[in-house]
């Protein structure tokens, strides 16, 4: 759990920090930064800004001067809040409605003229909850209504300039019919190219606006680069898969591009169209860069002899990558392990290699071995495996009803086994970064292309596609927890490795160009760069509130398959 609050604050903290910081060079008042959503659990306030951690412990944000003026459009909640709307009106508008008054009156007003304004309030019989504001937040609280010859003087006051009191008269039994009307014409005249401070969000420049909102994602891709190249900097073991494969015809009788293309189990991938293949991973990673190609080149080590193929992958819509039809070929040596009770049930030692299977003694792999056993413990068969141990192979005979009636809660029906494993030398801090540079856009591009076909190509179980902040928090946990089990170091690089994994995640995907995302302001901006003009905001607000809405949809079906994924998870 540690791990998991750890690693999303810290992204949600670079993120807002790096909205915040450029919003302050360039002189936005910020009034509000957040870690966590909800309300406040803990909050202090330097100068002009609220620090707080909210009770949410994902998300975060970072809130300018008039930042929150979008959610004052569509609505009129108390009196109080035309104070904060009375500066964003445009300054010659004056409406009335039956039961609605609303004035502004410029900042530059005669002494004598307020007197005037505030005497007519207080000496009027007919005025009705009539309140003036000021900067220094004075308030007149008077049960009269203005009348026809009230309402023309207060006209004759007005002039062209910005306000810094507003006037308004609201009637108890005010219908609601007026309050939507009154909101329209809030929306329909405000006009930001008027109206904003220098000092709030949509008072400056566009390209100022432009990089404020870039920075949050830019500030996750910086990171992301800077744990990389931490963990270059320090040689490390790891374990991986080897590139030597099996295809699944031989295993799950099921016909394969490879099989078709004319791969055989046991050859080695040396080359997929011109990405060099060291290690399993190295081919799945090629297969989804391969994403759309009718035909991949594949270059085959048989038995000494390199040659190329040309395959015809499949699509894997499960998976979402094309799907070359091959599984890694390692070796059944057996790994000693407490979590596998079948190791201990058959009398295994650490080292021992299964030779055969049932008498069969080729194409023997881990893989081949697993499968054997949880076939054979669907069907209750007996069968029988060959094991080499010093040099000598003796029988171990396999009554699988004898072993499915065996209690244990740890009850798994496979093998443990040692993977090959290599020393990944360390990096100086130059070679580090690009190598974490690299690194990093090749995830970015990844993560791209796993986008598109998500969208646009074919989908199986889309819920193994999807995940929440539940379903990162358990893998960000597992695989955290399951590197320090091994060894301090291995457990801080799972750790870092995750978290800019979910760094750059969080990068690529505030930078769609979605309304309501840090993309959506970026083409908004560009926009505004591009043509010259400003976007009112009542066009923001629409868009802004479409962009909410399609992100609340989609953020209810992502929790609901977490909770799903939880409750599986719990079960087993």
């Amino acid at each position: 759990m540690l791990a998991i609050i750890l690693g999303f604050g810290l992204l949600v903290f670079i993120h807002e920090f790096g909205h915040f910081i450029v919003a302050i060079l360039f002189g936005v008042k910020v009034e509000k930064f957040s870690i966590g959503m909800g309300p406040a659990i803990v909050g202090f306030k330097i100068k002009e800004t609220l620090y707080q951690i909210g009770l949410i412990p994902f998300g975060g944000f970072c809130q300018f001067k008039e930042d929150s003026l979008l959610d004052d459009i569509p609505m009129i909640i108390k009196n109080t809040d035309f104070k904060a709307i009375s500066e964003r009106l445009s300054n010659d508008d004056i409406n009335f409605f039956s039961s609605m008054y609303i004035q502004v009156l410029p900042k530059d007003l005669l002494y004598d003229d307020y007197c005037k304004v505030n005497s007519l309030i207080q000496n009027d019989e007919m005025l009705q909850n009539t309140i003036v504001f000021t900067k220094t937040d004075s308030k007149y609280v008077i049960n009269k209504d203005l009348n026809d010859r009230e309402k023309f003087t207060l006209f004759d006051l007005v002039t062209n300039n910005h306000s810094e009191l507003l006037v308004y008269t609201l009637k108890d039994d005010v219908t609601k019919e007026n309050k939507n009307t009154l909101s329209k014409l809030l929306s329909k005249n405000y006009d930001i190219k008027k109206l904003r401070d220098k000092d709030s969000f949509f008072g400056i420049e566009s390209w100022k606006r432009l990089l404020i909102v870039f920075a949050g994602p830019f500030m996750n891709y910086v990171l992301a680069i800077l744990l990389f190249a931490i963990i270059a900097s320090f040689s490390y073991k790891e374990f991986y898969l080897p590139n030597k494969v099996i295809i699944t015809e031989d295993i799950y009788k099921s016909s394969s591009a490879a099989g078709r293309g004319g791969i055989l189990s046991g050859d080695i991938i040396k080359n997929i169209d011109g990405t060099t293949i060291n290690s399993f991973q190295d081919l799945s990673e090629a297969m989804l860069l391969s994403t759309g190609k009718k035909e991949i080149t594949v270059t085959i080590d048989r038995n000494g002899t390199i040659f190329d193929l040309i395959i015809q992958p499949e699509w894997d819509k499960n998976n979402l990558k094309p799907l070359l039809g091959v599984i890694y070929f390692n070796d059944p040596v057996i790994k000693s392990n407490d979590d596998f009770f079948l190791i201990k049930k058959l009398g295994l030692l650490d080292g021992d290699t299964i030779v055969s299977i049932n008498g069969e003694t080729k194409l023997i792999s881990d893989i081949a071995v697993d499968t054997f056993f949880s076939t054979n413990f669907k069907t209750l068969n007996k069968g029988y495996i060959d094991v080499l141990r010093n040099g000598n192979v003796f029988t171990v005979n396999l009554d699988f009803m004898e072993l499915s009636s065996i209690e244990d809660n740890q009850k798994t029906f496979r093998l443990s086994y040692y993977y090959p494993e290599r020393i990944v030398e360390s990096k100086k801090i130059i070679p580090a970064l690009i190598s974490s540079f690299n690194e990093s856009n090749r995830i970015i591009t990844m993560t791209a292309i796993g986008m598109h076909s998500l969208i646009f190509k074919p989908k199986g179980n889309i819920s193994e596609q999807l995940g929440g902040p539940i379903k990162i928090g358990y893998y960000m946990k597992n695989i955290t927890e399951a590197g320090f089990s091994k060894s301090i170091g291995e457990g801080i690089r799972n750790f870092l490795q995750i978290v800019s994994y979910i760094s750059l995640a969080l990068a690529f995907f505030n930078l769609l160009p979605f309304p309501a995302l840090d993309g959506g302001y970026i083409i908004i901006s560009l926009f505004e760069i591009i043509t010259k003009k400003t976007v009112k905001l009542k066009y923001i607000a629409i868009i802004n509130f479409t962009g909410f809405a399609i992100l609340i949809t989609f953020a209810l079906v992502i929790a609901f398959m977490d909770i799903s994924f939880l409750g599986n998870v719990i079960k087993k």
